[in-house]
């Protein structure tokens, strides 16, 4: 099977939005599979924190794209693009929603994607030294001047990002790069997406709700089972929303109220930062869930998959 052949539906929103539901609620009525394009769901036992499917779920539809690595374990965008591809072709004979906020997973799928230089430590060691000294306006200025084009299509909260933008700097100073340059900037060329969608006011109340369900159920007794296994996680795992104020708060630098706090608000700055990119980075066609049940949603959904059609998959 060529990539040429790989399709999928995809379903994206902001967290705690509605979309897993609603599109476990789709594969179970229609015989579908699932692959997860939310970067915290890969870590095997990191399940509470990260509202993976449950195991009633799991037993009702295909799942892929969840419990891929340790959390002790460096995954990157690279290893999930070619597992997704993996994935779609050894299961051609599957119907997939592919679902998930994670923008840069989103994005490989669409557009496809280069095979990325590695990091240079040395570039990021002088970029981080910069920013210390001076700021984040030397990266800004570094980056305009080599790739002016690639600068301005970026997010603005990326054109913020110093981790973002000396990434950048690496790309844009690569082989690859430099031998086509417009398959570069094309990358980050809005994309078509259907999405579930929320009131601000309205998604901020499930988020605080969904936080303290977390802390109820137990996230702080997988937290520690995390830790005791696996010892020392991963730089992105450890920082993962719920799991870094869980950390602290075994390890005596918080109290359980600032750790819910802390998430409820860290949770709350995700859905932004998510907005902005379906904003900047992407053509959306919305549902509005407020006042809608599961199988109404799923109807609306349906309907636009249906004028749409599957998406290719690069």
């Amino acid at each position: 099977m060529n990539n040429e052949e790989l399709k999928a539906y995809f379903l994206t929103g902001c967290t705690a939005a509605g979309k897993t539901s609603v599109a476990h609620f789709i594969a179970k009525q229609k015989g579908y599979a699932i692959l997860s394009t939310d970067s915290m769901q890969i870590y095997c036992d990191m399940n509470i924190g990260t509202a993976k499917a449950s195991e009633q779920e799991l037993s009702e539809v295909p799942y892929y794209g969840i419990n891929i690595c340790d959390p002790n374990e460096n995954y990157s965008l690279w290893n999930f693009y070619q597992y997704s591809k993996q994935i779609l072709r050894e299961n051609s004979d599957k119907t997939f929603i592919i679902t998930g906020g994670t923008g840069l997973y989103i994005r490989s799928l669409m557009n496809g994607l280069n095979e990325l230089p590695g990091a240079d430590e040395e570039l990021r060691t002088y970029w981080n030294t910069i920013i210390e000294t001076n700021g984040i306006k030397p990266v800004k200025e570094k980056l305009k001047t080599l790739a002016p084009e690639y600068f301005a299509r970026m997010s603005k909260d990326d054109q913020e990002n110093p981790r973002r933008l000396i990434r950048a700097i690496e790309l844009v100073r690569s082989t690859q790069y430099q031998e086509n340059p417009d398959a570069w900037i094309k990358s980050i060329q809005k994309i078509d997406l259907v999405g579930v969608t929320l009131p601000t006011e309205i998604l901020n109340n499930k988020i605080a709700k969904r936080v303290h369900k977390m802390y109820d159920e137990g996230l702080i007794d997988e937290v520690n089972g995390i830790l005791n296994k696996y010892h020392d996680l991963n730089g992105t795992a450890a920082q993962a929303i719920g799991y870094a104020e869980a950390i602290a708060l075994i390890r005596n630098k918080c109290s359980l109220k600032e750790a819910i706090e802390k998430t409820i608000v860290r949770t709350r700055r995700l859905a932004k930062k998510q907005r902005t990119w379906f904003r900047h980075q992407a053509q959306m066609d919305w549902v509005d869930a407020t006042d809608l049940n599961i199988e109404q949603t799923a109807d609306l959904i349906l309907r636009k998959w249906d004028e749409h059609g599957q998406t290719n998959i690069v």
